[in-house]
This record gives C-alpha cells, structure tokens and sequence, in this order.
C-alpha cells in the first residue's frame, strides 16, 4: 500500500518542481530534486540535483539545467562524467529499462521530512519515526 502523500509516476515531469525518486531494478535508487531558480544571475532558470549526501533536505548537488523543451543541458564541469550522463539519461527517460519505479517524494506524516528512500516513501513515514533506526 502507497501512502497518501506519496506518489508514484511513469516519468519525472522535468518541467515541474520537486523530488522525485529513481527506485533501479538492481535496487539502488537515486534521488532528484528539479527547481525553478527565484533570485539572483539564474532567476527564472530551472535547475537539477542530484542528492549526494543523508540530508533529505540539503544534501543536493545541482549539475544542470532544465531547457523548455524538459531536455537537461549538463554543465560543462559535468560533462565528463559517466555517472552524471546516465542520471540525465535517466531523468529524461532513455534508460527506462533500468527503472523499476518512479516515486514522487512524499513527507513523513509524523515529522513532516521529505521522504527520498523508496520505503519510506511507500510507508509514508522514515526510519526514525517508523523506529527502524
């Protein structure tokens, strides 16, 4: 049973904000947050990050940009990197048979925390509240 507050997607619309998660058929999964930039030299431009670290809420690395058109455009410090080229092959859904599901982040719904792991999504609470810690 999915939680109420969690949602699960074919797709990530790259073309709204959110997180969204990667569940992958060999079990790891992937975190994204894609935003709309509100102030400074990138306002109006929309990002995407990966999130690299145990922060739900901080602990992201943003490395492109959302075009229009939902294509992402890596930034050339990226654009090197295999890892990052099959997050954005991922992302814009040419490596779909590496996905087992697509989950909209959730929040916890007894602290409020934005759920990233693909379990705690579906339960619709983390490991703390849930006391799996």
């Amino acid at each position: 049973m999915i939680a109420d507050n969690s949602h699960p997607v074919d797709a990530p619309n790259l073309l709204l904000d959110g997180v969204v998660t990667a569940k992958l058929t060999n079990g790891k999964h992937f975190t994204y947050r894609l935003s709309s930039v509100r102030r400074g030299a990138l306002d109006g431009k929309r990002i995407v990050e990966l999130m690299i670290g145990p922060d739900n809420e901080h602990s992201f690395k943003a490395w492109g940009f959302i075009d229009e058109d939902a294509r992402i455009r890596m930034w050339k410090r990226f654009q090197g990197s295999e890892a990052y080229k099959k997050h954005r092959l991922l992302l814009m859904g040419k490596a779909q048979e590496h996905v087992e599901c697509w989950l909209q982040a959730g929040r916890c719904l007894k602290c409020g925390r934005v759920l990233t792991n693909p379990e705690s999504i579906v339960a619709g609470v983390g490991p703390v509240c849930g006391g799996r810690v």
